[in-house]
Parts: C-alpha cells; sequence; structure tokens
C-alpha cells in the first residue's frame, strides 16, 4: 500500500477517511484505527473501540493475522502494545466504522456463501456431519456471520426510519448494495 498516497488523497479530499480493523487480543474488543483529515470523534461501543490513528503497515499487517496461520502483531493502542489479529473476528457490527466515519451509502462485498436454507425443504435426513464441515460452520461463525447479521440490521433499521422517520432527511440514514458469491 502507498501510504504517502494516501495521505495525499486524505490532504486533497479525495479519500474522506480510511477505516482498518483488527481484534485486539489483549483487551477483547474489535478495534477500528482510522486516519482522516477532518475531525472525527472516535467512539466506544460494547466491545468496540475507534482508535484515532496514523495507519501503516503495522496496522495491516495486525488486521490480516489470522488466527494459527499467522502470528499477532503489536499495534499501540493509547501508548500501550495491543497484541491484535484478524480483523473479521469479533466484527460485531463490521458496517459501522463506515457509518461512524460519514458513509451515507455503502458497498458490501460478502466472501462467504449467501446461504437461504430451508432443512424444511429437505426430502431425507443428512449425514452426520463431517469433522471439515463442523469446523467450516465454526469458521463461518467466527469470520463471516457478523456481516450478515449487520446487513440485515441496516436494512430493518432504513426500513424503520422509512416509515416513521423524523422527515426527509432521516427517512432513509444509509444505502446500501449487498454482494454475495
Amino acid at each position: 500500500m502507498d501510504f504517502d498516497r494516501m495521505r495525499h488523497n486524505l490532504a486533497r479530499g479525495k479519500l474522506s477517511a480510511l477505516a482498518i480493523t483488527a481484534s485486539g487480543y489483549t483487551s477483547g474488543e474489535h478495534l477500528t484505527f482510522y486516519q482522516s483529515d477532518r475531525p472525527i470523534d472516535p467512539w466506544h461501543r460494547f466491545l468496540r473501540r475507534a482508535v484515532p490513528s496514523a495507519i501503516g503497515i503495522d496496522h495491516i499487517m495486525a488486521s490480516s493475522a489470522i488466527p494459527f496461520v499467522f502470528p499477532a502483531r503489536p499495534v499501540r493502542v493509547h501508548g500501550q502494545v495491543e497484541w491484535c489479529g484478524d480483523g473479521s473476528m469479533r466484527q460485531l457490527a463490521p458496517i459501522s466504522p463506515a457509518i461512524h466515519l460519514g458513509a451515507t451509502r455503502v458497498l458490501v462485498i460478502g466472501t462467504g456463501f449467501h446461504d437461504d436454507t430451508h432443512p424444511e425443504k429437505r426430502e431425507e435426513d443428512p449425514p452426520h456431519p463431517s469433522l471439515a464441515q463442523v469446523g467450516g460452520h465454526a469458521l463461518s461463525s467466527i469470520f463471516l456471520d457478523g456481516l450478515s447479521m449487520d446487513v440485515e440490521r441496516l436494512e430493518r433499521t432504513n426500513f424503520l426510519l422509512s416509515r416513521g422517520g423524523q422527515g426527509p432527511s432521516r427517512s432513509s440514514p444509509c444505502g446500501g448494495w449487498t454482494c454475495w458469491p
């Protein structure tokens, strides 16, 4: 990543903000490291915290440190070392950072299979799950389920606001598009 170009684009207004997420093993929190040339107040929610930062290679390496595959990476948070791993773990509200940073529209590209399974439509009982199937289920719940739930939450919030929002400016806080493979 060209960090000089990123800073240049932030300064010229071509990019309003950038956020990188990581799971903090030390604190147990999901951390959003963000950088912007405009003032953005950090936010703190249950198990989620935003940290204004000069985004660098340490943040990217921490965010991509898949557990059991790559080692945890140290990132300084308010002067203290926070050991971090993959940013999709403990990501309870993955769309939230974009909204906190001012997005009014989002494009979500899911990496998992968007399954609309209906067990009642099966013609016969499935076999006992294999170890690989159970492992895949566990990994999906760790890395993918939060995004699907957050998309549903965004759609429900937008629907409720469109039915009883406080005027036209509050009728839809964030438009969204979702793509699944």
